[in-house]
């Protein structure tokens, strides 16, 4: 069986039971908003990825379960604010970034980040045969 790894993304947050996803829709997340469209999972548009964050970290206080965000990889840098405004309350959020093609890696690709890790969950996936993986390790828990 094939499956594309936005679907697989996708079918993951249903089984996690993730209602909301909050975010932009940007070149290298679309694929994951395509898979979307056949999924009971609601989009909810942001206007700015900080924006996001802090209604991701809303809707967990509220719902008091993970609110995933997924911006551009390079809009990524903007979400550090809403990211340690949940770190300090203790808010679980799952952030699910697009990233530019490993094709393009050292030839100084548009959009490309270079960010060091900064939480003990991150993780970045360069192939596909490592999502499986990744998913079945990562555990969505409070940040702290």
């Amino acid at each position: 069986m094939n499956i594309q790894v936005s679907e697989l993304i996708v079918r993951y947050l249903e089984r996690l039971g993730i209602e909301h996803i909050f975010g932009m829709p940007g070149a290298h997340i679309l694929p994951v908003y395509d898979s979307l469209y056949d999924s009971k999972i609601h989009s909810v548009l942001a206007k700015h990825e900080q924006g996001a964050a802090f209604m991701a970290g809303g809707y967990a206080r509220a719902r008091g379960r993970s609110a995933p965000v997924s911006p551009q990889r390079a809009g990524a840098t903007n979400l550090v604010t809403g990211i340690a405004n949940a770190y300090a309350d203790k808010l679980p959020l799952l952030i699910i970034t697009g990233e530019a093609p490993t094709y393009i890696f050292g030839k100084g690709g548009l959009q490309k980040v270079l960010a060091r890790r900064q939480h003990r969950s991150e993780r970045g996936v360069q192939r596909y045969n490592e999502v499986p993986q990744d998913c079945r390790r990562t555990t969505i828990w409070p940040m702290c």
